[in-house]
């Protein structure tokens, strides 16, 4: 298990110099804490890239944490899909934060507030940007590049989400929001490139997402599950976490360990947490 502040590479070796390791960093991903949400901050030499922001009540939360940062500017927003779960703190962020550009899957999502945050996005000025599988986008010595939706139709709008790889050197990391099966497969009869180190497991570790062929392909080393303390649904699920276990993946969990995150100087992993914990 990660304890605090436990330095690994992607190799597992230890790493005695923190500091150094700390200053040399050119991505940090942030997990950030919002109970039964999802709030992702990716931070690479000065840029700043949020993907969710937790329901509404956590806008507040997720903007103190973007500016303890030193963030002054988003240069990308993305809202993974209308579930407000996910895109509820958004307004008040780029309604306090300067926002170039706001990214999402187009859908026929028509509730009260998701209509209202696609206003604020127009009212504010923000450049908006329909996700497109394939595109790439750099930010500092980092870039995402979108892999997913891949089509539409979706029963509900989890496999809306959108799925995005981020690379910093020779270390990448796959964000899901709540994609589950359905979109998965596309990716993996696409043949899309899902290689990763560390994975952000979909719909919050349920059993819905994380399927075998998607994982196979994937072949994370370390995943995070993003979910509230005790929460109603039972997330993570224990079909998840076996899986992820017989991979002999390393899980970190929200609900466990409080806001997580992982630095990279484009060779290495160190992973941070708010409470240690155990997954």
């Amino acid at each position: 298990m990660l304890a605090l502040a436990t330095l690994l590479t992607v190799a597992g070796c230890m790493r005695s110099d923190t500091e150094q390791f700390h200053t040399d960093a050119k991505l940090r991903v942030h997990f950030i804490d919002v109970g039964q949400g999802d709030s992702t901050l990716l931070e690479s030499n000065g840029e700043f890239v949020l993907i969710d922001a937790g329901e509404l009540d956590y806008g507040e939360r997720v903007l103190s944490y973007i500016r303890k940062q030193g963030a002054d500017k988003l240069k990308y927003v993305i809202a993974t899909h209308p579930h407000y779960d996910h895109f509820g703190g958004i307004r008040t962020v780029i309604t306090m934060i300067d926002t170039e550009n706001f990214i999402t899957a187009e859908t026929d999502c028509d509730t009260f507030s998701w209509l209202k945050l696609l206003k604020a996005v127009d009212t504010l000025g923000i450049n908006y940007i329909d996700a497109e599988v394939g595109d790439t986008y750099s930010f500092g010595e980092a870039s995402f590049t979108i892999l997913a939706p891949r089509s539409g139709g979706y029963e509900g709008y989890n496999n809306y989400s959108v799925v995005t790889r981020v690379d910093c050197g020779g270390v990448r990391f796959l964000l899901t929001g709540d994609a589950e099966q359905e979109s998965e497969s596309e990716m993996v009869e696409a043949g899309a490139d899902l290689k990763t180190d560390v994975l952000k497991c979909g719909h919050h570790g349920s059993s819905d997402a994380c399927s075998t062929a998607f994982l196979k392909m994937a072949e994370p080393s370390y995943a995070v599950i993003s979910c509230g303390e005790n929460n109603d649904y039972g997330h993570p699920h224990k079909e998840t976490v076996q899986k992820l276990d017989a991979m002999g993946c390393e899980i970190l969990r929200t609900d466990t360990m409080g806001t997580i995150v992982a630095s990279t100087d484009g060779k290495e992993l160190d992973f941070s947490t708010d409470k240690g914990g155990k997954s």
